[in-house]
């Protein structure tokens, strides 16, 4: 609510220099003014004069800037025997007003790091807090009292705004008067291998075996130090900033390997195969997210070899070498990589946290890998999962897979689930009319991999009560590695005991099994309920990209997409197709064209077909 305050006061009291002056009334920053000017001092250059001085009052009664006041009207105005009286109208112009301000700021490097003091704003207005005009001898006051070097500020461009803000009667903020060089950074420190990392780099599944093995006194792997950067900068204080040196991390070498003196070379201590882990933080770039590692732990484990043509349970945490073809109702679960040299029938399981990688035919069975799981040879009636890349070779039918991108040679009949990409050379037509269906997006992929690790675990779960129930539960879950032969002595004599004669070795090597396997199957647990949590975290944070899928040959047989709640069916066509969606999450479909390559043999093949009607003629 506004209050209105009505005063009248003798002009005595008010204006002691004039007698005929009179404020009338005050209403908040407007003032009426009754004046009377003598007939003898009624000229236009006097009266301009009592005006001045009317400003010049109400600024000292008032306490407000003389500057600000200003003459609204003049009202009521006659002709009397005391001279012109009139009644004037003042009024307060409003204005910017405050204390001017400099604020130091840091800048971010390409990779993210903030460097302090790089910038200078200053805010600065029309009337300072003493109600002054703002000078410029002020506004260098400042500057110099934020520490900023004169000689990085762009004087030119402060005197044109302090120009523009007296004329204007304004104000300005966040101008940027100074702004430091910030420096060069300098090559980040990078690893160089002697072993393959990445199955995708290798001409094949054999090559990539081959090159996972190393022999005792291999380098595994050398570091290249970080290098500094070669120009420095300047904050604005015009202090020098030496350039930044490039990220760096620190190389580890455990179990199996050794790391020389100078931290820079990692040998192999035993053959076996090299496993690296990465401790990685996320950064935040110009460029946007990135990950870099903090620490790489880089170790030797021992291949497991194990033959294909006998029937085997196990749980591991080394690496997995399977000669021959597994045998149905096989079962192999591992810490580390799974290598199968020949194929694998129905009714195999195998569940790997790294790699899996089969050579020859897949006649069924469920395959699972937290990573990558890779296909030589043709695949039927399989069950697989992968939390990375799934790369089939050759023909895969029947068959259910998993996978963030998954890249088929050719495929018919089978439904293909994927967290962002798929590609396909070829489509074929199933004898038996079954479709291939293809869905895409990560909310489900995540989905689907979560309910996977929940039925490892109840399977898990249901083993280690099995392996409760023969051994005891209380001895078990004491067990420690260097107790597995006692407890199974003890057990062997138990089972004398109550009357079982002749124990083979056969047997004898199945209870050791199912001893050493109890922790590594405990620590599976941990590690897919952690993966879980994971996953759960992930579907929650990350939203559905645009997905793509990729036919790159001409389609056999009709294959059915499905993206959320959209779906499309792309239809035989002589071209390869490309699938995507737009922002509304409706699919798009687009023509292929062939590649030079597909374009010369057609030719090539027209060619020949020409040539063969003009022989028979």
């Amino acid at each position: 609510m506004t209050t209105t305050v009505e005063k009248s006061i003798s002009a005595k009291a008010l204006l002691p220099f004039e007698e005929t002056m009179k404020v009338v009334s005050q209403v908040d920053n407007l003032w009426k003014i009754h004046v009377t000017f003598p007939p003898e001092k009624a000229s236009q250059q006097h009266i301009i004069g009592r005006l001045r001085d009317i400003k010049a009052a109400l600024s000292r009664k008032y306490t407000v800037p003389a500057v600000l006041l200003e003459f609204r009207d003049l009202i009521d105005k006659k002709t009397t025997i005391q001279g012109i009286e009139a009644t004037v109208i003042v009024g307060l112009r409003e204005v910017p007003q405050g204390k001017p301000e400099v604020r130091l700021r840091p800048l971010e490097t390409a990779r993210g790091e903030l460097i302090p003091d790089m910038i200078a704003e200053l805010d600065f207005y029309y009337l300072d807090e003493f109600d002054h005009p703002i000078s410029m001898k002020r506004l260098l006051l400042e500057i110099e009292k934020a520490g900023v070097d004169l000689e990085m500020c762009d004087l030119k461009l402060l005197e044109q705004h302090f120009k523009k803000v007296t004329n204007d009667n304004s104000y300005v903020k966040k101008l940027e008067i100074a702004r430091g060089e910030l420096p060069s950074i300098g090559e980040d420190a990078e690893l160089e291998y002697a072993f393959f990392t990445d199955p995708n780099l290798a001409e094949d599944i054999s090559e990539y075996r081959t090159g996972r093995k190393v022999q005792e006194r291999d380098i595994l792997c050398q570091k290249i130090p970080p290098k500094n950067g070669k120009q420095p900068g300047r904050d604005v204080h015009g202090e020098i900033i030496p350039p930044i040196q490039g990220l760096d991390f620190e190389l580890v070498a455990d179990e199996g390997a050794k790391l020389s003196l100078d931290g820079t070379t990692v040998v192999a201590l035993r053959d076996g195969s090299p496993h690296m882990e990465r401790i990685i933080k996320k950064i935040y770039t110009l460029a946007g997210e990135k990950v870099v590692p903090v620490k790489i732990e880089v170790s030797v484990k021992t291949i497991i070899a194990l033959r294909g043509d006998e029937v085997m349970d196990i749980v591991l945490q080394e690496p997995v070498e399977i000669f021959g073809d597994l045998r149905e109702g096989s079962s192999v679960s591992t810490d580390g990589e799974i290598f199968v040299t020949g194929g694998v029938q129905k009714g195999t399981k195998l569940n790997a946290r790294d790699n899996v990688l089969i050579s020859g035919l897949v006649e069924g069975g469920e395959i699972n890998s937290e990573k990558n799981v890779f296909f030589n040879d043709d695949v039927h009636d399989a069950r697989i999962s992968a939390g990375e890349l799934i790369n089939v070779k050759g023909l895969i039918s029947n068959s259910d897979i998993s996978g963030r991108d998954v890249i088929l040679e050719e495929v018919e009949g089978s439904t293909i689930q994927a967290g962002r990409k798929v590609t396909i050379q070829k489509v074929k037509s199933s004898s038996d009319g079954r479709r291939t269906k293809i869905k895409v997006g990560r909310q489900d992929f995540y989905s689907r991999r979560m309910e996977l690790n929940k039925q490892d675990i109840t399977t898990i779960e249901a083993n280690l009560d099995q392996i409760r129930r023969i051994f005891g539960g209380d001895v078990i879950e004491q067990l420690n590695e260097g107790q597995y032969h006692h407890v199974l002595v003890q057990h062997i004599k138990k089972l004398s005991r109550t009357g079982v004669r002749q124990i083979d070795n056969k047997t004898i090597e199945s209870y050791r099994r199912l001893l050493e396997s109890f922790r590594p199957m405990r620590k599976v647990i941990d590690e897919k309920s952690e993966e879980i949590k994971h996953l759960r975290v992930r579907s929650k944070k990350e939203k559905d990209s645009r997905p793509i899928i990729i036919f790159r040959e001409k389609m056999q047989a009709p294959v059915d997409i499905v993206s959320g709640d959209k779906k499309t069916t792309v239809e035989t066509s002589d071209t390869g197709k490309a699938v995507t969606t737009d922002k509304d999450g409706n699919f798009k479909q687009y023509d292929m064209k062939p590649s030079s390559k597909q374009k010369q043999r057609e030719n090539e093949l027209e060619e020949a077909v020409e040539s063969l009607k003009e022989d028979n003629s």
